[in-house]
Protein backbone atom coordinates (compact mmCIF):
# COMPACT_ATOMS: atom_id res chain seq x y z
CA UNK A 1 0.00 0.00 0.00
CA UNK A 2 2.68 2.29 0.88
CA UNK A 3 4.63 2.49 -2.42
CA UNK A 4 1.36 3.17 -4.43
CA UNK A 5 0.59 6.72 -2.44
CA UNK A 6 4.43 7.65 -3.63
CA UNK A 7 3.65 6.61 -7.62
CA UNK A 8 0.55 8.87 -7.08
CA UNK A 9 2.42 12.18 -5.72
CA UNK A 10 5.12 11.46 -8.10
CA UNK A 11 2.95 11.34 -10.66
CA UNK A 12 0.79 13.96 -9.71
CA UNK A 13 3.99 16.26 -9.28
CA UNK A 14 5.24 15.07 -12.95
CA UNK A 15 1.64 16.28 -13.92
CA UNK A 16 2.51 20.06 -12.15
CA UNK A 17 5.74 20.22 -13.63
CA UNK A 18 4.68 19.12 -17.02
CA UNK A 19 1.32 21.94 -16.68
CA UNK A 20 3.90 24.60 -15.75
CA UNK A 21 5.79 24.10 -19.07
CA UNK A 22 2.87 24.23 -20.80
CA UNK A 23 2.23 27.53 -19.15
CA UNK A 24 5.76 28.76 -20.05
CA UNK A 25 5.44 27.52 -23.86
CA UNK A 26 2.10 29.60 -24.23
CA UNK A 27 3.58 32.21 -22.89
CA UNK A 28 6.38 32.42 -24.75
CA UNK A 29 4.47 31.25 -27.76
CA UNK A 30 2.40 35.02 -26.99
CA UNK A 31 5.57 36.22 -26.48
CA UNK A 32 6.76 35.70 -30.13
CA UNK A 33 3.61 36.98 -31.45
CA UNK A 34 4.22 40.13 -29.33
CA UNK A 35 7.10 40.62 -31.00
CA UNK A 36 5.91 40.59 -34.75
CA UNK A 37 3.69 43.36 -33.60
CA UNK A 38 6.41 45.99 -32.15
CA UNK A 39 8.14 44.71 -35.39
CA UNK A 40 4.66 45.50 -37.61
CA UNK A 41 3.88 49.24 -34.99
CA UNK A 42 7.73 50.08 -35.94
CA UNK A 43 7.04 49.22 -39.71
CA UNK A 44 4.14 51.76 -39.63
CA UNK A 45 5.85 53.98 -37.74
CA UNK A 46 8.50 54.54 -39.97
CA UNK A 47 5.87 55.18 -43.23
CA UNK A 48 4.49 58.22 -40.94
CA UNK A 49 8.01 59.36 -39.54
CA UNK A 50 9.23 59.39 -43.05
CA UNK A 51 6.03 61.35 -44.22
CA UNK A 52 6.50 63.66 -41.02
CA UNK A 53 10.13 64.41 -42.44
CA UNK A 54 9.59 65.34 -45.52
CA UNK A 55 6.78 67.41 -45.29
CA UNK A 56 7.64 69.58 -41.85
CA UNK A 57 9.85 72.46 -42.71
CA UNK A 58 11.28 74.95 -39.67
CA UNK A 59 9.59 76.89 -38.48
CA UNK A 60 7.27 74.60 -36.50
CA UNK A 61 3.40 75.39 -36.61
CA UNK A 62 1.54 74.14 -33.03
CA UNK A 63 0.28 70.73 -35.11
CA UNK A 64 3.80 70.57 -36.21
CA UNK A 65 5.28 70.16 -32.51
CA UNK A 66 3.04 67.96 -31.92
CA UNK A 67 3.41 65.89 -34.54
CA UNK A 68 7.11 66.15 -33.87
CA UNK A 69 6.88 65.19 -29.89
CA UNK A 70 4.29 62.36 -30.48
CA UNK A 71 6.68 60.89 -32.89
CA UNK A 72 9.48 60.90 -30.27
CA UNK A 73 7.31 59.57 -27.25
CA UNK A 74 6.10 56.60 -30.25
CA UNK A 75 9.79 55.79 -30.62
CA UNK A 76 10.62 55.61 -27.12
CA UNK A 77 7.47 53.17 -26.48
CA UNK A 78 8.73 51.31 -29.20
CA UNK A 79 12.12 50.73 -28.27
CA UNK A 80 11.48 50.15 -24.54
CA UNK A 81 8.75 47.85 -25.39
CA UNK A 82 11.02 45.82 -28.23
CA UNK A 83 13.79 45.35 -25.47
CA UNK A 84 11.39 43.98 -22.96
CA UNK A 85 9.73 41.66 -25.48
CA UNK A 86 12.99 40.43 -25.99
CA UNK A 87 14.36 40.03 -22.63
CA UNK A 88 10.85 37.80 -22.22
CA UNK A 89 11.87 36.18 -25.44
CA UNK A 90 15.04 35.10 -24.01
CA UNK A 91 14.04 33.52 -20.86
CA UNK A 92 14.10 29.88 -22.22
CA UNK A 93 15.58 27.41 -19.65
CA UNK A 94 13.66 25.88 -17.28
CA UNK A 95 14.76 23.04 -14.57
CA UNK A 96 14.13 19.67 -15.36
CA UNK A 97 16.30 17.03 -13.26
CA UNK A 98 19.24 15.73 -15.26
CA UNK A 99 19.67 11.62 -16.43
CA UNK A 100 23.16 10.96 -15.24
CA UNK A 101 25.62 8.37 -14.22
CA UNK A 102 24.61 9.53 -10.10
CA UNK A 103 20.99 9.82 -11.43
CA UNK A 104 21.23 6.13 -13.00
CA UNK A 105 23.67 4.82 -9.60
CA UNK A 106 20.79 6.14 -7.42
CA UNK A 107 18.42 3.86 -9.35
CA UNK A 108 20.63 0.92 -8.84
CA UNK A 109 21.42 1.86 -5.19
CA UNK A 110 17.40 1.99 -3.48
CA UNK A 111 14.19 1.33 -3.62
CA UNK A 112 11.45 1.87 -5.59
CA UNK A 113 9.40 3.98 -2.82
CA UNK A 114 12.70 6.14 -2.16
CA UNK A 115 13.52 6.42 -5.31
CA UNK A 116 9.37 7.88 -6.12
CA UNK A 117 9.84 9.95 -3.06
CA UNK A 118 13.37 11.35 -4.62
CA UNK A 119 12.03 12.39 -7.60
CA UNK A 120 8.59 13.70 -6.04
CA UNK A 121 11.10 15.90 -4.42
CA UNK A 122 13.42 16.70 -7.51
CA UNK A 123 10.15 17.45 -9.79
CA UNK A 124 8.82 19.55 -6.85
CA UNK A 125 12.43 21.97 -6.74
CA UNK A 126 12.23 22.08 -10.38
CA UNK A 127 8.39 23.17 -10.07
CA UNK A 128 9.51 26.03 -7.18
CA UNK A 129 12.07 27.55 -10.02
CA UNK A 130 10.32 27.03 -12.72
CA UNK A 131 7.06 28.56 -11.27
CA UNK A 132 9.63 32.03 -10.82
CA UNK A 133 11.07 31.61 -14.18
CA UNK A 134 7.31 31.90 -15.75
CA UNK A 135 6.02 34.46 -13.52
CA UNK A 136 8.99 36.22 -13.82
CA UNK A 137 8.08 36.01 -18.19
CA UNK A 138 4.45 36.71 -17.81
CA UNK A 139 5.32 39.69 -15.90
CA UNK A 140 7.81 41.03 -18.71
CA UNK A 141 4.90 40.10 -21.53
CA UNK A 142 2.16 41.88 -19.52
CA UNK A 143 4.34 45.44 -19.14
CA UNK A 144 5.02 44.53 -22.96
CA UNK A 145 1.13 44.28 -23.73
CA UNK A 146 0.60 47.29 -21.59
CA UNK A 147 3.43 49.08 -23.79
CA UNK A 148 1.98 47.81 -27.28
CA UNK A 149 -1.61 49.25 -26.70
CA UNK A 150 0.07 52.36 -25.32
CA UNK A 151 1.61 52.53 -28.78
CA UNK A 152 -1.74 51.82 -31.13
CA UNK A 153 -3.81 54.29 -28.85
CA UNK A 154 -0.31 56.65 -29.69
CA UNK A 155 -0.27 55.78 -33.20
CA UNK A 156 -4.24 56.47 -33.51
CA UNK A 157 -3.83 60.05 -32.35
CA UNK A 158 -0.67 60.71 -34.32
CA UNK A 159 -2.20 59.38 -37.85
CA UNK A 160 -5.17 61.46 -37.00
CA UNK A 161 -3.46 64.78 -36.19
CA UNK A 162 -1.48 64.18 -39.24
CA UNK A 163 -4.11 63.28 -41.51
CA UNK A 164 -5.72 66.90 -40.31
CA UNK A 165 -2.15 68.47 -41.16
CA UNK A 166 -1.83 66.99 -44.28
CA UNK A 167 -5.14 67.98 -45.42
CA UNK A 168 -4.00 71.85 -45.11
CA UNK A 169 -2.60 73.83 -47.67
CA UNK A 170 1.70 73.35 -47.86
CA UNK A 171 3.15 76.78 -46.85
CA UNK A 172 5.55 78.11 -49.08
CA UNK A 173 8.64 79.36 -47.25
Amino acid sequence: MGIEKYKELYDLSLCVLKEEQDRFNRIDDKASKYFTIVFFLLGIYGFFGKSIIDKIRFPFSNIEWFLIILAIIILIILTISFFIIFKALRIQRLKVMPLTLEMIKFFQDNKLIDIYFALTKGNEEAYRENLEVTKYKAKMLNIGYILINTTVILLIIFSICYLIYSMKPIRIS
